[in-house]
């Protein structure tokens, strides 16, 4: 069996929409970001359409936003029951098996809308079954996915902030070369958009204060950036082995190639600023993948906008490319969407494999220097003709939970 593993369908919800339509209009630079009152103060948000998150009654807006995703990368990679319902579920899944199918889903902060109505309802008083807990646990959209499609391969939820849904990509891959799944379902959703965890990233002094315009108040590696904004999203993916996508007889959309995990164990609410342990990870994923500093020509950064954050990333980067970073594309989508927190390694990883795909490099790409010589030096923009054929996204969780993933064209 090959190394690679085949992504051979991808949903995505944004703020701008769903599908690839949603990710050209992000990648096309357009801001999504928008003035919210929440608990009595203003803050940048990126919200999804409510039509777009109108789910069961009682049902989590995380959890809905989870199983849209779900539906269209099933529907793209041509494995969608829903148009089979009346067949059993070995047909309806493209002749795999349920038990051969695994699904890896994340919902980092468990359903905090649902619990939110609930605890403002009196726990059960909207008429909730008293396991009502079984739906905002962060496990919650994992089983409604699996029930959903009738899964019954390995089931699992890595939980890492915002790196969880890197890590359900480097554990899809673990699952399908070591034979344990034919067909793996994985990525992650969020739907934070509450009081208490605005206030309490306001109150840690990362959020782009409120004044002004909001589009352009999040500005990853700009010299004067002054932190994000909080949007919401889902993107899942179905990744197979290369000769699984064949047998389908589908095209991939993108390969992962190889995969690291790691973790700064430096402090639960900040990060270091000397690169090492990131750029260690990126050193590691590229060895994994066959691959040296000079085949990348584009990285997938996490991007916060936040003094530490972009530091760290930008030495990092710096490190493992050597002089390779200067002349690498650094692609930053943050100030469209907003950070979407545990959703955001998976949607960013959605828009980075579009990018693979298509080969059209967002205007974003074109950023500037963080805080003075010897860190990253000039960025400069990869041409709009080149082709993008080695991508590498990075992440970093809240607490310090990071990881690296490598994708290349088909």
């Amino acid at each position: 069996m090959s190394g690679d593993v085949a992504i051979i369908g991808i949903g995505c919800i944004l703020p701008h929409g769903e599908g690839n339509a949603a990710m050209d209009r992000a990648l096309d630079g357009q801001c999504a970001a928008r003035i919210s009152q929440s608990g009595g103060q203003p803050y940048v948000v990126g919200r999804v359409p409510n039509d777009l998150a109108a789910g069961c009654a009682g049902q989590d807006r995380g959890v809905t936003l989870a199983l849209r995703a779900a539906e269209q990368a099933m529907r793209d990679a041509g494995l969608d029951c829903a148009a089979h319902a009346e067949r059993p579920a070995e047909v309806s899944l493209g002749g795999i098996a349920p038990e051969r199918f695994a699904c890896l889903f994340a919902l980092s902060k468990g359903g905090l809308d649902l619990f939110g109505r609930l605890f403002a309802l009196g726990g059960t008083a909207d008429g909730r079954s008293p396991t009502w807990f079984g739906d905002v646990d962060p496990a919650a959209a994992l089983r409604h996915i699996g029930a959903r499609y009738g899964f019954r391969g390995p089931m699992l939820t890595p939980i890492s902030a915002c790196a969880s849904g890197g890590h359900t990509f480097t554990r899809a891959r673990s699952l399908l070369l070591e034979g344990r799944a034919e067909a793996v379902l994985c990525g992650a959703a969020d739907a934070s958009l509450v009081p208490a965890v605005l206030a309490s990233y306001r109150r840690l002094g990362l959020l782009a204060p409120v004044d002004g315009a909001p589009a352009g108040c999040c500005r990853p590696f700009a010299a004067d950036r002054a932190g994000f904004y909080v949007g919401e999203g889902a993107a899942a993916f179905v990744v197979t082995s290369m000769e699984t996508a064949a047998r389908l007889g589908r095209r991939p959309r993108a390969r992962l190639v190889a995969g690291a995990e790691g973790a700064f164990a430096h402090s639960l609410i900040t990060v270091p600023t000397d690169g090492l342990d990131l750029a260690h990870l990126i050193g590691l994923a590229l060895k994994r993948a066959g691959l040296a500093a000079e085949d990348v020509d584009l990285v997938g950064a996490h991007g916060t906008a936040t003094r530490e954050g972009d530091l760290n990333e930008a030495r990092a980067i710096r490190l493992a490319l050597g002089d390779e970073a200067g002349e690498v594309g650094i692609m930053a989508t943050k100030p469209v969407h907003g950070h979407l927190l545990g959703a955001a390694c998976a949607v960013e990883s959605a828009l980075l494999i579009r990018v693979v795909e298509t080969g059209r490099l967002p205007p974003m790409i074109c950023l500037g220097m963080t805080d003075g010589p010897g860190d990253l030096g000039r960025i400069v923009p990869t041409r709009s003709d080149s082709p993008v054929a080695v991508a590498v996204k990075l992440s970093a969780g809240f607490g310090g939970q990071i990881s690296v993933n490598v994708f290349r064209a088909p």
